[in-house]
């Protein structure tokens, strides 16, 4: 219990202040804490059924996702390149996909890449609107 209030009193102060200075120190937190987020969805759905999440690489697209966020609301993207958070969702999730086709657990292919998809859309997607 004294763990959780110690915890609680450093992290309180550091997320208050980190948030109130924002911009790249509150990007760097909120991508520390949606790819933390991001690997326990994967641990948890892969440790309760056959299915083999592709980790590493929605771990990247989770974070290219934050990333291109973050680059087009700081204005470091040109207006011909505001298209690109979507050209690097869809590169990303075709790679997901031939990377689900070629593996050897092909027969929990839907479950797996759901899972994939799902931990991509529902974690670093929602977390790119705080950005």
């Amino acid at each position: 219990m004294t763990e959780r209030i110690l915890t609680a009193v450093i992290l309180i102060p550091l997320v208050i202040f980190i948030s109130w200075v924002g911009n790249l120190p509150f990007f760097i937190m909120i991508v520390s804490i949606t790819l933390v987020a991001q690997w326990e969805f994967y641990e948890i759905a892969q440790s309760s059924v056959k299915i083999s999440p592709k980790k590493g690489l929605s771990l990247f697209t989770g974070f290219l996702i934050l990333l291109s966020t973050y680059l087009r609301t700081t204005r470091m993207l040109l207006s011909s390149q505001k298209g690109i958070p979507a050209f690097v969702l869809t590169m990303t999730i075709v790679l997901i996909l031939f990377s689900h086709l070629l593996s050897k657990n092909i027969r929990y292919f839907l479950e797996s890449f759901g899972v994939s998809l799902a931990g991509i859309f529902m974690i670093p997607w929602f977390a790119s609107y705080i950005i």
